[in-house]
């Protein structure tokens, strides 16, 4: 008998579909972090005005590849992707809850140091 082929853990890095883990999200959160504050720097020093219109459109891209980031976190824990605005500014503690070993509704686990496949 054929076994049913199992959804991919993520599809795509920027849509909010399938899981990921802990140590991925752990990266994703902390290059996000760097990527706002290398921006911050390149304001204060450049002093453009070109520059500071661009910064508000590069925080919002910043900050939808988060939120998307974390609904992929919480549906690695079997939560809807809603749950992230209740969460709102939580949303970190992700890093220190574990998901769900097997397969759930948002996909198969995923593959890595913090969560193995089964």
């Amino acid at each position: 008998m054929e076994q049913p082929s199992k959804p991919p853990a993520e599809r795509s890095i920027f849509l909010p579909y399938g899981r990921i883990g802990r140590a991925v999200y752990a990266v994703r959160l902390g290059l996000v972090w760097a990527a706002i504050a290398l921006l911050g720097f390149v304001q204060r020093a450049v002093e453009s005005r070109s520059f500071d219109m661009l910064t508000p459109y590069v925080t919002y891209l910043l900050f939808a590849f988060m939120v998307i980031t974390s609904v992929k976190r919480l549906h690695d824990m079997g939560f809807s992707g809603w749950t992230v605005i209740i969460l709102g500014a939580l949303v970190p503690l992700l890093l220190f809850l574990p998901g769900e070993p097997g397969l759930n509704t948002y996909g198969s686990p995923p593959s890595n140091l913090f969560h193995k496949k089964s």
